[in-house]
């Protein structure tokens, strides 16, 4: 029997245990901190979790990865990681919508239906039966609540953040804007429009 070279590669990665594809263009870094209160023989307060995922930077952005030498000062991320876990060995897909699809819910991208970045338009998103991490944490009794880029399904208000399990969300819907207008371009005359909302 012929095995394609793509079933091969799918093959290996599933063996392995781990999403292995090439970092290119995306780096992930998560950091997990947690924050014990008030501890009571009776009661364990469950820990703060604040999770960062950051798209398109290098391992030297971020001082506390080279030891204070980064040429991009980041004294709030520095303190936060200090206090925390870092998890910086997450292997990622070449673009962002299959990596945040693959985080979200613990699967592979192929398995979500997403294994491609998704464009402005796109009537694509996680499917409904789905579970996804905020749901998850929300039925744990956390609080869930975003901020950022979730660039994993906007055609309906269900494949949003907030229909996904967040309790609210600021931020974008799409992939690539300018950081300060909020502006997305077509090309470096041509303005698509502004994606920035609050829900």
């Amino acid at each position: 029997a012929v095995v394609s070279t793509q079933s091969k590669q799918w093959y290996q990665r599933r063996v392995h245990g781990s999403i292995t594809m090439c970092i290119q263009h995306v780096l992930v870094f998560c950091i997990l901190i947690l924050h014990l209160g008030n501890i009571s023989s009776t009661e364990l307060t469950k820990p703060n979790i604040i999770f960062i995922l950051i798209d398109d930077v290098g391992w030297a952005d971020f001082n506390y990865n080279v030891g204070g030498n980064s040429a991009i000062p980041t004294p709030n991320l520095d303190r936060l990681a200090g206090e925390g876990l870092k998890f910086k060995n997450h292997y990622v897909h070449p673009t962002c919508t299959p990596s945040r699809a693959a985080l979200m819910t613990g699967r592979y991208a192929a398995n979500t239906g997403l294994p491609f970045a998704t464009f402005p338009g796109s009537v694509a998103g996680l499917p409904d039966e789905m579970e996804t991490m905020p749901r998850l944490l929300r039925k744990s009794g956390y609080a869930a609540h975003m901020v950022g880029k979730w660039h994993l399904g906007h055609a309906q208000w269900k494949q949003g953040p907030v229909g996904r399990g967040f309790e609210s969300h600021t931020g974008s819907f799409t992939w690539d804007l300018e950081s300060y207008t909020k502006l997305m371009w077509r090309s470096p005359f041509t303005i698509m429009g502004a994606d920035w909302g609050k829900s």
